[in-house]
């Protein structure tokens, strides 16, 4: 029997996006993570939606002190005009949870998975999912926070592969089915998606190949748009 392979959330992402990319991270040649406008949001609206989930409503006030806070802790990268983004982000977040009062069930769920490898091998999946939440229906549903400054679609939410493990998980873990409800800050826009078996079966064989293509290290730079932004561009061209 091949070994178990251990691969954490992330780190499916990572390869997906690039396989070069993946592989430097592994060996520790560039980051693992370059930190994100959404990244510094998260930590107050995780804050927040704790706070919320134990029945303490911590007042707007604080929340955008706790933004103050960090925009100048990270002045080096959160500019003026990202610190009024949070902001603008922030009270609409928390003007749309008192207006639906938002229940929140749990937050930073951590998940352990088993896939099924190509080679009769197990995939070991670590991660977690963001929030919890319980709709007015009184149906739990795995919220997502959209900080974009694009509207949320519909069709590539159905497709997200993200939160198709999300779902995977919880039903593996808890036994039940469970939907996406994204929430679109900027444009106050709720978008709703629901997963089938052939869904999983999708983010299966998905995991399955990737598990295959590091145990048999097959990494390659992969060239796109991205690459323009792409924080480790620099190594990649030596990458080898």
């Amino acid at each position: 029997m091949s070994k178990t392979i251990v691969l954490s959330e992330d780190q499916i992402w990572d390869y997906m996006m690039c396989p070069a990319h993946f592989e430097m991270a592994r060996r520790k040649v560039v980051p693992t993570k370059s930190q994100t406008l959404k990244d510094y949001i998260d930590i107050v609206t995780k804050r927040f939606l704790a706070n919320l989930m134990n029945g303490d409503i911590l007042p707007v006030d604080q929340l955008k002190k706790d933004w103050d806070k960090i925009c100048r802790r990270h002045s080096d990268f959160i500019d003026q005009r990202k610190c009024i983004a949070g902001y603008a982000a922030i009270s609409k977040l928390y003007s749309w949870a008192e207006k639906v009062r938002l229940r929140v069930l749990d937050i930073m769920v951590p998940y352990a998975i088993l896939v099924n490898g190509r080679e009769g091998q197990k995939i070991d999946i670590r991660g977690e999912i963001p929030f919890i939440g319980v709709n007015q229906r009184n149906v739990v549903e795995i919220l997502t926070i959209d900080y974009s400054e694009k509207h949320t679609n519909q069709v590539r939410t159905d497709m997200n592969l993200r939160h198709t493990l999300h779902c995977y998980a919880y039903q593996k873990q808890i036994g039940r089915d469970v939907g996406i409800h994204v929430r679109n800050l900027k444009y106050d826009e709720d978008i709703f998606s629901f997963r089938t078996i052939d869904d999983f079966k999708r983010v299966e064989r998905t995991i399955a190949d990737i598990g295959y293509a590091i145990s048999k290290e097959l990494f390659y730079p992969r060239e796109g748009l991205g690459c323009v932004a792409c924080n480790v561009a620099g190594a990649c061209r030596v990458w080898h």
